[in-house]
């Protein structure tokens, strides 16, 4: 299935502007997240890794899916732990910056 069918098939009904709206957050996220994930990775993307952890947080909890399909379930725990992953890069980069701080 190419993301043009999961595009048609999850604003099916809901006009262009829905599906503008999605295929916007649908590019956007992944730039977001990777950038979160260099900066994390760095020491200093505290403020890239909270607004890719309260989008994903935002995804999770604004778009409930039914949960009767294999796609549906796996969707939710590769989200789930990226939620994970990404509170332990906040952690780190905070700690980072704490034993900095410290130093000087």
């Amino acid at each position: 299935m190419t993301i043009g069918n999961v595009a048609t098939l999850s604003t099916a009904n809901k006009g262009h502007a829905a599906a503008a709206a999605w295929f916007f957050g649908a590019s956007l996220f992944p730039v977001l997240v990777t950038v979160a994930g260099i900066r994390l990775l760095n020491g200093k993307g505290l403020i890239w890794g909270s607004a890719a952890l309260a989008l994903l947080v935002l995804d999770v909890v604004l778009y409930r899916q039914d949960f009767s399909s294999v796609q549906a379930v796996t969707s939710l725990v590769v989200k789930a732990v990226l939620v994970v992953l990404i509170i332990n890069g906040l952690r780190g980069a905070l700690a980072l910056q704490t034993m900095d701080s410290k130093e000087t």
